[in-house]
């Protein structure tokens, strides 16, 4: 381990450069804000400064926006009438009345509240677990 103190003949001391208590730094020069000027070309008036602004990026390496156009594409027949999303909705709207008629005529509520938690779950996500299926697909494409 390198301590202030002591040093190993691997590594050197740890030294301080600088603190920030010590007022004593004569040699070096104190810093002046920038002041920044505005040329009064640039400037209508207004005040607003005409022209375009100066690039970030120095000329020639910026991609030039004129030559970049977007592709020609055309959405597929199903995605521009949504065919997916109205065979989802009238499938969904099938296997909730399916289910519907066939749970409430299987159970009654005496029977359904004698379930467990765990059960209720087990039994919700087998009846509506297709449904999430048909919905990521159409999410999906």
């Amino acid at each position: 381990m390198n301590l202030p103190g002591q040093s190993t003949s691997k590594n050197p001391p740890i030294e301080v450069v600088h603190r920030s208590e010590n007022e004593e730094n004569d040699g070096l020069k104190k810093l002046e804000p920038e002041k920044h000027t505005i040329s009064h070309d640039a400037i209508t008036q207004n005040g607003v400064p005409s022209g375009s602004p100066e690039p970030i990026t120095p000329p020639g390496s910026a991609v030039e926006v004129e030559h970049l156009f977007p592709p020609d594409w055309t959405p597929p027949f199903y995605a521009r009438y949504r065919l997916l999303t109205g065979a989802a909705g009238f499938l969904t709207l099938i296997w909730l009345i399916f289910i519907g008629y066939n749970f409430f005529s299987g159970f009654l509520t005496s029977s359904i509240s004698e379930l467990l938690p765990h059960e209720l779950g087990i039994l919700l996500a087998g009846l509506l677990g297709p449904i999430v299926l048909i919905w990521i697909f159409v999410g999906y494409f």
